[in-house]
């Protein structure tokens, strides 16, 4: 129950219904739409995000790739980071956070 509400904290899924069972879960949820590039939230707010949902060990890491990617002259450091799988470390990390 703890991580499906994680994943709806950090992606803003809304859970309708779901069984556990003994060795596996069925779950349906309502995935909203992507927003426009503009309204998507900057490093800051994505830091901050990541942090409230998967701690400040998570989020700082997070921070410390954002700035790294910045520093190396990317442009849009979500969507590079996003391209070069930077991102998918924190989303695995959801399955094993406390």
């Amino acid at each position: 129950m703890e991580f499906m509400r994680t994943y709806e904290r950090l992606y803003g899924l809304r859970v309708l219904a779901y069984c556990m069972m003994s060795n596996h879960f069925h779950i349906l949820v309502e995935v909203p739409q992507r927003p426009a590039d503009s309204e998507l939230p900057d490093d800051t707010a994505l830091v901050a995000k990541v942090r409230s949902c998967l701690g400040d060990k998570i989020g700082g890491k997070l921070e410390w790739e954002l700035g790294h990617l910045r520093a190396m002259g990317a442009k849009d450091v979500r969507e590079n980071a996003r391209a070069r799988k930077c991102l998918s470390l924190y989303e695995k990390n959801l399955a094993v956070c406390p």
